[in-house]
């Protein structure tokens, strides 16, 4: 155990002469005089994500990678570790106080969050992180060191419900806590600061944000069930197929990338069977289809402006050269060139996504850039590899120059430091770009 305070020490040192599970000590450093501390022996763990996150090729939850970790009793610091690769993280063996320990969760360019421990579990799952370019949230209060409590509760019934994401804020719309899900789609546990006027956000895939002042609690809360269950939030899947691709000379082919985008993003589909999202985003927004094959590069894009219960069997032919590219070196080592179709998307936040999917599932290389500003000029950028789900390398403030962008495609270099999964510095990353808005 490292970065123990002196009073914590005494505390130890207490519970090795008494029983294992269930000791009491006095502490006599920050603390006032004779107070008693009851302790249970915990192995932490858990995992950290982001949900609905721009990393993920399907713009879904996204296992964070080098998130620290800090294990807090009252302010101070017990023990702290970073997640490793896949967004796990764990602590060893060692006595936790029953009352007023929490974890603290901080990266580079999200909002922090805390959980409260409780000492009958040892598993902490579920966390999620909230970037600091989210939407109606002016600042964050979860950083002040407590007292914490916890709220759960019940949007409505799972099985009419997509998978809500909640967060809580106070009157002054700093965020308080952030959702971590357990058992339901629908059910909620966040752990937030006790006497705040506290309000719950919710977002559910095409419906309005809904907010639900709670008014102020001391201590843990089970709200129930907040949401009227008559209120439907069920949504219809709609899925589009190819009949028939072919490349430019009229053969027919099966190898191919799938991408689609609605709602502002594009996603990557699964192999070549098709594509899929709810019915309430295709009506609003038009869908962009595009196909892409390696050998020879090739791209084809085609709009479709859905309407209820159109049939999205229909064929497609690749035709057009594809020129865009993602080059670039670690360290000054070799060049690397993935010969794979790469896109952009200009998020409402002004950033630009640029993202490039190897259409192996279990073995290929994504790319993620979250370039500060769309437009041409210096700006900064946060980078994630990943391999499946897995990270093995990212950057922070990497130095990203776009020196074209025409509304149709985008092109630029890149410098900066990066890391593997567990933070270890492999030296400068560097290389540039070209890509297809979409």
């Amino acid at each position: 155990m490292k970065y123990i305070n002196i009073s914590f020490l005494l505390i130890v040192f207490c519970f090795t002469a008494c029983q294992k599970n269930q000791d009491f000590t006095e502490t006599n450093s920050e603390f006032p005089s004779s107070v008693l501390v009851s302790t249970t022996d915990l192995t932490l763990v858990g995992g950290v994500g982001e949900y609905k996150s721009t990393w993920h090729w399907t713009n879904l939850n996204f296992q964070l990678a080098n998130v620290n970790v800090q294990l807090m009793f009252n302010g101070q610091l017990l023990d702290e570790t970073n997640t490793d690769e896949t967004g796990s993280f764990s602590f060893p063996t060692q006595p936790v106080p029953n009352e007023g320990a929490y974890l603290l969760f901080e990266s580079t360019g999200y909002y922090n969050n805390v959980v409260k421990v409780d000492t009958f579990s040892n598993s902490i799952y579920g966390t999620n992180l909230l970037r600091k370019t989210f939407p109606n949230v002016s600042g964050e209060a979860i950083s002040e060191g407590g007292p914490y409590i916890k709220l759960k509760g019940t949007l409505q019934d799972p099985t009419t419900a997509y998978t809500p994401m909640y967060y809580i804020t106070n009157a002054a719309d700093e965020l308080i806590g952030t959702t971590t899900p357990i058992d339901d789609f629908t059910d909620f546990t966040i752990t937030t600061l006790a006497d705040e006027e506290l309000f719950l956000h919710y977002q559910v895939d095409c419906h309005p944000e809904g907010i639900i002042p709670l008014g102020s609690f001391s201590e843990d809360t089970d709200l129930g069930v907040l949401l009227d269950q008559s209120l439907d939030f069920s949504n219809v899947l709609v899925g589009g197929f190819f009949s028939t691709v072919y490349d430019c000379p009229g053969n027919e082919i099966s190898e191919y990338s799938v991408f689609f985008k609605t709602n502002g993003l594009t996603g990557h589909s699964w192999g070549t069977a098709g594509f899929g999202g709810w019915e309430c985003d295709f009506l609003v927004h038009p869908i962009i289809v595009t196909l892409a094959t390696q050998n020879p590069r090739k791209y084809q894009e085609q709009i479709i402006n859905y309407s209820a219960g159109q049939n999205l069997f229909f064929d497609m032919t690749i035709c057009t050269d594809d020129d865009t590219f993602i080059k670039y070196t670690i360290d000054n080592g070799p060049e690397v060139t993935p010969d794979l179709f790469t896109y952009a998307n200009v998020l409402p936040s002004g950033e630009l996504l640029l993202k490039q999917k190897d259409p192996d599932y279990d073995n290929g290389t994504d790319i993620t850039f979250t370039i500060s500003d769309a437009n041409t000029g210096s700006n900064t950028s946060d980078v994630v590899f990943y391999n499946g789900f897995t990270t093995f390398l990212g950057g922070n403030g990497v130095t990203t120059t776009i020196t074209m962008n025409d509304g149709e495609f985008v092109e630029g270099t890149f410098s900066g430091d990066a890391y593997d999964g567990y933070e270890t510095s492999l030296g400068t990353l560097a290389g540039s770009f070209r890509a297809r808005i979409q």
